[in-house]
């Protein structure tokens, strides 16, 4: 595509709608610790397995759970039902506000009534709706567990138990953030009937690997190729940068120094992944940072600041710079 008709193409309010600007409200980048953990959460869905997934805040959990509403219901079609709840700034101070938060999150019409009743009602609405599924299940997707109590855990197994009477799975996949769901979790096992709750559903981890080099050229391949408007043929560089692009600007050849860049501003950790061998410690970058510097390189780099499809290193220290929150715009 020339330079021409992509200058056709962008306008203010279009360029505020591309994925790359709103990545939080558009499909996320099937990159390499998505790809890996929603192979793992398939087989735990599978195995009808409730199981949990605890990060730090930026790795990228909110994410994946859109990348597993959208996804799955592509791979298993009507299979089961998929509903989401997120907990956050949502906490019940009661037993009663707890259904009644329950029942608006799965859109009931009737938010009234005695604590039993509603309880009644939430169990029924899950049974409706996988007795409209082949496999007469539904997968609930909990987002920012760490702000929910033990006892709500004990709620949802109370109704896991009544739905599994009438031959229903409820399969519930509890989001949380470290340190503070791991550490839920650690108590609940340690105060007797808690400890049912927290084998229950914190038994079993899927992790979200962190973004290592490898993972980051595989980010940076994409935003190379991947096409946007659909069917214009204009792939995501190419719509900010259409003339350095046409000079053979790519992101990946730049991945050594958008890297180089996030390690001198201390964004480099060391995590620890265990697995069937014990456990390796992998150099990774959050998620977040990723998203926060490309941004900034689309929107604040202009094409005449790429030379013969180089990018001066100053532009790189800069983006890891606001990424890391260390750079006043």
């Amino acid at each position: 595509m020339s330079e021409t008709n992509v200058d056709g193409l962008r306008s203010p309010l279009q360029t505020g709608t591309h994925p790359l600007l709103a990545h939080e409200t558009n499909s996320p980048l099937w990159t390499p610790p998505i790809i890996h953990a929603y192979a793992a959460c398939k087989l735990c869905i599978l195995q009808r397995r409730s199981f949990y997934i605890s990060e730090v805040k930026g790795e990228g959990k909110t994410s994946f759970l859109r990348a597993l509403r959208e996804q799955l219901p592509n791979d298993f079609e009507s299979s089961f039902s998929i509903l989401f709840y997120s907990a956050a700034n949502r906490h019940a101070n009661s037993i009663r506000a707890y259904f009644i938060e329950f029942l608006r999150s799965i859109d009931h019409p009737t938010l009234t009534g005695e604590t039993a009743r509603l309880k009644a009602r939430v169990g029924d609405r899950l049974e409706v709706l996988a007795s409209m599924t082949l496999w007469k299940m539904v997968v609930l997707l909990l987002d920012e567990a760490q702000a929910f109590l033990p006892e709500d855990f004990g709620f949802l197994k109370d109704i896991q138990n009544e739905l599994e009477k009438k031959g229903i799975s409820l399969v519930v996949v509890t989001c949380g953030e470290e340190p503070g769901m791991k550490n839920m979790l650690t108590t609940m096992k340690e105060h007797g009937p808690a400890g049912a709750c927290a084998d229950r559903f914190g038994l079993h981890r899927v992790r979200l690997r962190g973004y290592d080099k490898n993972s980051l050229r595989v980010v940076l391949r994409a935003v190379d190729s991947k096409i946007w408007p659909p069917g214009s043929g204009c792939t995501w560089t190419q719509y900010f940068f259409p003339r350095a692009f046409s000079n053979g600007f790519r992101f990946e050849n730049h991945v050594d120094d958008l890297w180089s860049a996030f390690t001198d501003f201390g964004q480099i950790r060391k995590k620890k992944i265990e697995n069937e061998k014990g456990h390796k410690v992998e150099e990774c970058l959050l998620s977040r940072r990723i998203f926060e510097a490309l941004p900034y390189l689309a929107v604040r780099v202009a094409d005449d600041d790429i030379d013969q499809g180089y990018l001066k290193k100053k532009f790189w220290t800069a983006a890891a710079a606001h990424a890391a929150g260390m750079l006043d715009d």
